[in-house]
């Protein structure tokens, strides 16, 4: 296929994480536990994202600063199973609900 210089073309930001050729066992699950979590939610080689240093560093505060706040931390067992985001722009659950534990004082 060749995309010729002016025509549109539509991403499927949605799709991220969902190939079932490397997700064979559950591809539509959210597991953020998988051992294989290569992506290309940033670009590729050249047209490789400049805010990406900058999104991971945010990502990496805020989880920090959850988990470190709340370090027991789990999702609810009483709670229903993920639905995924009815979206094509971002692809994950559309909540979690967790039990959050304080750290001990």
């Amino acid at each position: 296929m060749i995309i010729r210089q002016g025509e549109p073309i539509l991403l499927g930001f949605g799709a991220a994480g969902r190939d079932p050729e490397v997700h064979p066992d559950r591809p539509d699950s959210f597991d953020p536990t998988r051992p294989d979590k290569e992506h290309l939610s940033f670009g590729y080689g050249p047209h490789f994202c400049l805010g990406a240093p900058l999104a991971r560093l945010e990502a990496e505060v805020a989880l920090d600063g959850l988990f470190g706040a709340y370090p027991g931390s789990v999702l609810d067992p009483a709670s229903p199973a993920p639905t995924r985001l009815e979206s094509v722009i971002v692809s994950g659950p559309s909540e979690l609900w967790i039990v959050p534990t304080p750290a001990a004082v």
